[in-house]
């Protein structure tokens, strides 16, 4: 069980993997870079850590996954873009079975 390159090999249709894309380490919060998502037929869906509001925020557009400022109010705006993060992996693996 190893690393997939995304463009070698699709994530299977539904079922939950571990993902990795080199934009999702934050030395805090995801030094690994790592997610556990899955693909479904609108994309990519996982969850990424939410520091401000101490909980996990889901996933699942391209570039959703943007600081929103102390404003709150959502939107990509030309600031808000400039911090917007890829939603889709470049690796992933299988789960792992329990022993």
């Amino acid at each position: 069980m190893g690393w997939n390159k995304v463009s070698e090999k699709e994530i299977p249709f539904g079922e939950e993997v571990i993902a990795f894309n080199e934009k999702w380490i934050d030395e805090d919060f995801n030094p690994n870079g790592t997610r556990v998502g899955f693909i479904q037929a609108d994309g990519f869906i996982s969850a990424t850590w939410n520091n401000e509001d101490d909980c996990y925020d889901t996933c699942y557009e391209e570039g959703d996954d943007y600081y929103k400022g102390v404003s709150g109010i959502p939107g990509m705006d030309a600031y808000h873009k400039q911090f917007a993060k890829p939603n889709m992996p470049t690796h992933w693996m299988k789960m792992p079975t329990h022993p």
